[in-house]
C-alpha cells in the first residue's frame, strides 16, 4: 500500500513515530478512528442519561471535563431538550451578566468626564458569584 502524504506535519510524523512502515501507520489511523468513536458513544450516552433524569447538567459536564454551557451546546446538537433548572440559572446568569456589563460601559462613559473609579465587571460580580 503506498500512501501519498501532503502535509508536512504528518510526513514527519510518519518518518519519526513510524519509520515509514505504512501498515503501522495505518493501523494506528484505525485505531484513533475507532477510540474518537468509542468516545462520541460514551459522550452520548452520558447525555441520554441527562436526559432520562439520571444525570444533572452538572455531572455530566463533570464527567466530560466541559463547562455546564459547552455540556448546554452538545445537549442542543444531539437535539436532547435542555429542562435542568440549573439551565435556566446559567441563562439568567449569562442575560443578567450581559445587562450589567451594559450598564457599566454607560456609566463609564457618562463618568469619564468626571475621571470616577468605577469597579471592573469582574470586581463588581465576584461578591455575587464567586471567585
Amino acid at each position: 500500500m503506498t500512501i501519498q502524504i501532503q502535509d508536512p506535519f504528518i510526513t514527519t510524523l510518519f518518518k519519526t513515530n513510524f519509520y515509514n512502515d505504512t501498515s503501522k501507520f495505518v493501523e494506528a489511523i484505525k485505531e484513533l478512528f475507532q477510540t474518537k468513536a468509542k468516545l462520541e458513544t460514551q459522550e452520548y450516552n452520558l447525555l441520554k442519561a441527562y436526559d432520562r433524569g439520571e444525570l444533572s447538567l452538572g455531572q455530566v459536564a463533570t464527567i466530560l471535563n466541559l463547562s455546564k454551557e459547552e455540556t448546554m451546546e452538545l445537549l442542543q446538537k444531539y437535539d436532547i431538550v435542555i429542562s435542568d433548572t440549573t439551565a435556566l440559572i446559567i441563562l439568567a446568569k449569562s442575560d443578567a451578566f450581559s445587562l450589567l456589563s451594559n450598564l457599566f460601559q454607560k456609566i463609564y462613559v457618562l463618568n469619564l468626564s468626571r475621571r470616577v473609579a468605577l469597579p471592573t465587571i469582574k470586581q463588581a460580580f465576584i461578591p455575587i458569584y464567586g471567585r
